[in-house]
């Protein structure tokens, strides 16, 4: 016999889950409750101001005015009034990571990554000491266009940089393995590859764009093949209709005049021409389906 449920267990009695609780306060009263505190708040406004013509009509609630009312109305209006949204500075998190309405600079926090991992300063130990990521183009203007900085020049400059720093670096570890100037070196190279990955970086919007339009291209030659697939289809198939039809008529005539020449009344000849034109078409549709 089974036992029955404890007490502490919780006991489940739908599929899906409860809404949240705060959906009961969502009712005609408290709404009409809140429509009217609005319009007490706007008439404050306006008699504290008369002349000012910018206070909305329906002005929105904050957590001041919440707690101005009294305790019962406070209660059933709290869920009704929703939070202020955060500001661009404001960090919040998502899936973990904290983030802002303005965004996040990754590549910043990438580099910082990076430079902690090759120098740790607690213990001054590490490969390249004191590397910090440089910009070494022109930023972006708040009004510029994308295409206002020649990415292209930049990225043959810098790579032309790396090759004369990779020479640089190979005199001086051949002359002296323990010289200063590796690092030096080291620090410019790593530099000027990091800017290279931020300039290949902005052409990922462009990338995605351009990946886009090939696969919608590439969609629309596909459909067009198909259709004029199905259009050549339609013509065998409306070629051999017509021959079974001109075929048919041709059998017909001659089967009767077989029948009506045939003494005996044999209808071998009617059955061959039948079984003849049958044969015609089922080669012409295998021809069709490619059987």
């Amino acid at each position: 016999m089974a036992q029955p449920p404890e007490d502490d267990e919780q006991i489940v009695t739908s599929p899906f889950p409860l809404p949240p609780p705060f959906y009961k306060s969502f009712t005609a009263g408290n709404l009409a409750a809140l429509k009217d505190v609005k319009e007490k708040l706007a008439a404050q406004n306006d008699a504290s101001d008369p002349n000012s013509s910018d206070a909305p009509s329906s002005p929105q609630l904050t957590a001041a005015n919440l707690l101005d009312l009294p305790p019962d109305l406070r209660e059933s209006l709290t869920y009704l009034i929703p939070p202020e949204p955060p500001t661009e500075d404001d960090e919040y998190r998502v899936f973990g990571k904290p983030t802002k309405i303005s965004g996040t600079d990754e590549f910043e926090q990438i580099m910082k990554y990076v430079a902690s991992r090759l120098w740790n300063q607690e213990m001054n130990w590490g490969t390249l000491p004191l590397w910090e990521y440089k910009t070494l183009y022109p930023d972006l203007a708040p009004g510029d266009n994308w295409s206002s900085i020649d990415r292209q020049t930049y990225l043959f400059r810098f790579l032309r940089s790396i090759l004369l720093k990779h020479i640089e670096l190979l005199g001086s570890l051949a002359q002296d393995p323990t010289a200063l100037t590796k690092d030096e070196n080291g620090n410019h190279i790593l530099t000027l590859v990091m800017n290279m990955q931020e300039l290949i970086n902005d052409y990922r919007p462009h990338q995605a764009r351009e990946t886009l339009i090939r696969v919608l291209e590439a969609q629309v030659e596909k459909k067009k093949r198909e259709i004029e697939g199905v259009r050549t289809m339609a013509g065998k198939v409306r070629e051999t209709l017509e021959g079974f039809g001109e075929a048919v008529k041709d059998g017909d005539g001659k089967g009767e005049a077989n029948v009506n020449g045939d003494r005996d009344g044999n209808e071998e000849p009617v059955q061959n021409n039948t079984r003849r034109r049958q044969r015609e078409m089922w080669r012409a549709m295998d021809e069709i389906l490619g059987h």
